[in-house]
C-alpha cells in the first residue's frame, strides 16, 4: 500500500516540478521583452519631447509662404530656426524608427497580442519623417543667402521635404486608427484611450487639405499628449499588465485575429 501511494505521488511531484518549470520559463521569456517594452515607450516619450524643437524651429522660422521661392527666401532669412527644425524632424524620425524595432520585439508583438502591422507603420512614418527633417537640414546648408537665387534642385529638395513630412504625419495617424480596435479590445486604460486614438488618427489623415491649419495644430498637440501617454503606459508595464490579464480571463484564443 505504501508503495503504491509513492508511485501515486511520484506522477503529482513531476507535474508540479514542470509547472514550476514552465511557469520559471515564462517569466524568463517575459524578461527581456518587458525590457523592450519599456525601451520603446521611451524613446515615443524621446520622439514627443524632440517634436517640441522641431515645432519651436518651423515656427520660429515662419517660413511657409504662397510660392517654393518666396518659401525659400524665408529660409534663407531664418536659416538657424529652420534647420534646428529640421535636426528636430530628423531626430524624431529616427527615435519613431527605434521605438518602432523595440515595440516589434515585445511579447505583446511576437504573440500576435497585437498586430505586427502596427510597428510597421510607426517603422515606416519614421522613415519617411527621418528623410523630411534631413532634407530640410541639406536644404539650409546649401541654400544662398538672400542675395542668391535658389535652384531647381531647392526647390525640389523643398518638394521633397513638404511631401516626407506629411506623409510621416498622416501614416503614423493610419497607426493610431490601426491599434485603436486592439486597446478597446484590452479594457482598462486603453479602453479609455482607444476613442482619441481612432478620431486622432482619422483627422492626422486631412494633413493633406493646407486649408484645415487649424485642426493639424490641434491634431498635432492631441498626437504629442498620446505619445507621452502611450509611452507612460509601456514604461510602467501597465501595457503589459493588462495584456496579461486579457488573456488570463480565456480571450487568448482572440490573438493574431
Amino acid at each position: 500500500m505504501t508503495a503504491t501511494g509513492n508511485d501515486s505521488d511520484e506522477p503529482k511531484s513531476g507535474a508540479r516540478q514542470r509547472a514550476q518549470a514552465e511557469s520559471s520559463l515564462d517569466r524568463t521569456e517575459t524578461a527581456v521583452p518587458s525590457r523592450a517594452a519599456r525601451n520603446a515607450g521611451l524613446f515615443l516619450i524621446l520622439t514627443a519631447l524632440v517634436t517640441v524643437v522641431t515645432v519651436a524651429g518651423r515656427v520660429a522660422a515662419d517660413a511657409d509662404r504662397d510660392t517654393v521661392q518666396e518659401t525659400l527666401a524665408a529660409i534663407a532669412d531664418s536659416r538657424f530656426p529652420y534647420a534646428l527644425s529640421g535636426a528636430g524632424r530628423l531626430a524624431s524620425g529616427i527615435t519613431l524608427t527605434v521605438a518602432a524595432l523595440y515595440l516589434y520585439r515585445t511579447w505583446i508583438i511576437r504573440e500576435r497580442r497585437v498586430t505586427p502591422i502596427v510597428p510597421g507603420i510607426l517603422a515606416l512614418s519614421g522613415v519617411f519623417t527621418t528623410i523630411s527633417g534631413l532634407t530640410a537640414v541639406l536644404l539650409t546648408a546649401t541654400l544662398p543667402g538672400s542675395g542668391g537665387s535658389a535652384s531647381s534642385i531647392h526647390e525640389f529638395m523643398d518638394g521633397l521635404h513638404w511631401l516626407t513630412g506629411v506623409a510621416g504625419f498622416s501614416i503614423v495617424g493610419l497607426a493610431l486608427v490601426v491599434v485603436a480596435p486592439w486597446q478597446y479590445r484590452f479594457g482598462g486604460i486603453l479602453r479609455t484611450i482607444a476613442p482619441v486614438s481612432a478620431v486622432v488618427g482619422a483627422v492626422m489623415q486631412l494633413i493633406w487639405i493646407q486649408d484645415f491649419t487649424a485642426l493639424h495644430r490641434m491634431s498635432g498637440m492631441v498626437f504629442f499628449i498620446w505619445l507621452i501617454a502611450i509611452g507612460l503606459i509601456l514604461v510602467s508595464g501597465r501595457a503589459e499588465r493588462q495584456v496579461r490579464s486579457w488573456v488570463s480571463s480565456g480571450n487568448a484564443r482572440f490573438a493574431g485575429k
